[in-house]
């Protein structure tokens, strides 16, 4: 698959559902020549042939950085994605980062700012899990957002609801870089509601 362009970083994040192919290429520039990242659809069955590419709004947001499936929130038979762009400001600061929610062509039904500057959510794949749509018998149900680089590298995680957006945050310890990863676990304490496993690599150093 050629995208054209040299530092567009392409294939950094992939995602397949069905015959699409999404591929973020956090380097590219949109139509205007602004660095704001994008992601690519490829028919794989097809071709390949590029059917959509759409793109971030801020230069340098890195947009296309992480790309995550999600569930068929617009029900239109293909599941939507989140996109992660790690250097987008938000009304938290600089460099809090964003998740996008965005249909296979482009359309953003719903945005998820990261409540930390310098947080940097959504800088990989493995830091942003989605929960199931329309709801579990637990809330939030949304996703799951690491930013390992929050309060100056002691990191935190982020829980979202698809509809009332930040429900509550968690915080690391000092320089344990908490939300790195991120991955379904499973009921430990059969309450009902599956937990969730959260990497910090720093802890205990």
């Amino acid at each position: 698959l050629s995208l054209g362009g040299e530092d567009y970083e392409r294939g950094v994040s992939l995602a397949r559902v069905g015959n699409l192919l999404f591929v973020g290429a956090p380097g590219a520039a949109d139509g205007l020549g602004r660095p704001t990242g994008g992601v690519y659809v490829f028919d794989v069955m097809n071709g390949p042939r590029l059917v959509h590419a759409f793109f971030g709004e801020q230069p340098g947001e890195r947009f296309g950085q992480a790309v995550v499936l999600a569930d068929d929130i617009d029900s239109d038979g293909v599941p939507e994605i989140l996109v992660g762009a790690p250097l987008a400001s938000t009304a938290a600061g600089a460099e809090a980062g964003r998740l996008d929610l965005v249909t296979f062509r482009g359309v953003t039904l719903k945005r998820f700012e990261g409540p930390f500057a310098g947080g940097h959510m959504g800088v990989d794949s493995t830091s942003v899990l989605p929960l199931p749509f329309p709801n579990l018998p637990v809330n939030p149900s949304g996703p799951v957002a690491g930013a390992p680089d929050a309060f100056g590298g002691d990191g935190a995680v982020a829980f979202f609801d698809w509809v009332l957006g930040l429900v509550w945050t968690v915080r690391g310890g000092p320089n344990e870089r908490l939300g790195i990863s991120i991955a379904a676990a499973t009921d430990f304490d059969r309450d009902g509601i599956e937990e969730v496993a959260v990497g910090a690599p720093g802890a205990g150093r």
